[in-house]
């Protein structure tokens, strides 16, 4: 008879995920069960110089147990269980009350007394200060459970002010590969951010002390990807290439998409971080390389600082689609814009606009290393050419030529008098047919499945508008009295050719 040498054993899997991301996605997928308990706060009232503060009672809610889900549903994925995480939603109760604040409302008013507050810096050979008044202290004042506290919210944006003059932050290790050579090279710097856990304490501490003086430190922020790293990154493989045409362009609308080429080309993205195009392009000022451009707002055209970088955006998409990348955030345009007609149909529906600050464009490094972007702008074909370097793990992304599912006819020619032009001149804005198109973003895994994901995309029909001038308005204009003739609440962005034959459109609703 023989033994046997092996035995079961029980193996866990490591597994992670992203607890901020999984709590949005639930919050996201139910919006309507979730009622977060408030404390008990303060309204404050000022009459000549005193102040008078007033205690509001807090209200119960009905709040999910994200940490308890997380730590079963971990559990359970570690231990490929196929049984249901439970997601507990528990009462809750203010952790303030309405006896706490009324007890806490005599301090309030003594602090906003005291105020104002100096927020003063002498750390990493930065020096400054700055004052919180007391109507700026009023809105940042909250009760506490253990004495006075303050607004997170509020106090975060007193932050963000000074991080402006004071924060710097961190630079990777930058290169550049051609022919699959590194020809350019970069040193990595430490950035510097203000130490917000230390402020907040600094600042409840001189609350609840009768203090006005706060001090702030900054601390070290270590870049990404560090100059002793770089050799180190794995990029070897070419993982896919985004191509589009900006020809016909005015001069201001090549400056600014060669001023975002610059921008990108040799950035570096770190294994798992989302790619934001927004932020890698901007501040969109004429300080930071960007000219005015024109833009179509609504139905007007206007110069606009930084007209033309949706070129940017559709290209980065392109280069993210044939590189198998997961798209995180992507609109398209509400107008069929002629430089985005995809390369091989010629037809609308690979575009990818971006505005600040929404929408924006981005993508995700899920490859488990360092990806190198190279932006190229071709000038002699006016062509730009963008391609992500890295770590093949053997994925090949594609996409079919866009489909237009139908044409949308315009309307009948609109024409609008003014006197901002000579009577009898005429200023016109060609007319745009409207489109509704799809196509089919593929990923084919090194192991043969494959995924895919459709994109739809509604373009509206535009008609020609015409302005006429005009010695004398037939009616009213309407204008006069402030309007720019664009709704606040649905706007549309178009950084446009100068004689508006052509438009790019960024938009933030439509």
């Amino acid at each position: 008879m023989f033994a046997s040498k092996f035995h079961r054993a029980e193996i866990a899997v490591n597994v992670a995920v992203n607890r901020d991301l999984l709590a949005s996605a639930i919050r996201n997928a139910e919006p309507d069960i979730e009622h977060p308990a408030k404390d008990a706060a303060f309204v404050f009232s000022k009459e000549g110089s005193v102040w008078k503060a007033e205690a509001t009672e807090g209200v119960a809610g009905d709040e999910f147990d994200l940490p308890g889900f997380q730590t079963a549903l971990l559990q359970n994925l570690a231990n490929l269980s196929e049984t249901r995480t439970p997601l507990v939603i528990t009462h809750r109760s203010p952790d303030v009350s309405l006896t706490d604040a009324q007890a806490l409302s005599e301090r309030a008013v003594a602090a906003l007394n005291r105020a104002p507050m100096t927020l003063t810096m002498d750390s990493e050979g930065v020096t400054g200060a700055w004052t919180v008044t007391a109507d700026e202290l009023s809105a940042m004042l909250a009760p506490g459970i253990d004495g006075l506290d303050v607004n997170d919210v509020t106090f975060g944006t007193e932050l963000d002010a000074i991080a402006e003059d004071v924060e710097t932050p961190a630079r990777n290790a930058r290169f550049e590969l051609t022919n699959g050579r590194v020809t350019e090279f970069s040193a990595s710097a430490t950035g510097l951010s203000i130490d917000r856990d230390a402020a907040r304490t600094a600042f409840v501490a001189a609350l609840n002390d009768d203090g006005t003086d706060v001090p702030l430190s900054l601390i070290a922020v270590e870049p990404t990807v560090k100059t002793e790293d770089v050799n180190d990154l794995g990029i070897t493989d070419l993982l896919g290439t985004g191509a589009s045409s900006y020809r016909g362009s005015p001069a201001n609308r090549i400056n600014n998409i060669s001023n975002g080429v610059g921008f990108l080309n040799g950035r570096l993205i770190a294994p798992d971080e989302t790619f934001s195009l927004l932020a890698a392009l901007k501040p969109f000022e004429t300080t930071n390389g960007y000219l005015p451009e024109l833009v179509i707002k609504g139905d007007k055209i206007q110069p606009e600082v930084g007209g033309g970088l949706c070129q940017i955006g559709t290209t980065t998409f392109r280069a993210a689609l044939n590189s198998g990348l997961p798209i995180v955030q992507r609109s398209n345009h509400s107008l069929v814009v002629s430089y985005y007609n995809d390369p091989a149909n010629g037809k609308p529906g690979t575009d990818a606009t971006i505005y600040d600050p929404a929408p924006d464009f981005q993508f995700k490094n899920d490859t488990g290393h360092y990806v190198l972007f190279q932006a190229e702008m071709l000038t002699g074909t006016q062509d730009l050419r963008f391609s992500f370097w890295g770590t093949s793990d053997g994925r090949r992304g594609s996409y079919t030529p866009p489909v237009v599912d139908r044409w949308i006819p315009v309307a009948d020619p609109i024409e609008t008098e003014t006197i901002d032009l000579p009577v009898g001149e005429r200023k016109c804005q060609s007319a745009h047919v409207g489109a509704d198109t799809h196509f089919v973003y593929t990923v084919v895994k090194a192991d043969g499945t494959s995924v895919d994901e459709t994109f739809s995309s509604h373009y509206r029909p535009l008609p020609e508008m015409c302005l006429v001038g005009v010695e004398q308005l037939s009616t009213p204009d309407p204008l006069q009295a402030g309007a720019d003739g664009v709704s606040s609440t649905q706007t549309s962005d178009v950084p446009a050719q100068s004689d508006a034959s052509q438009t790019d459109q960024e938009q933030t609703q439509n």
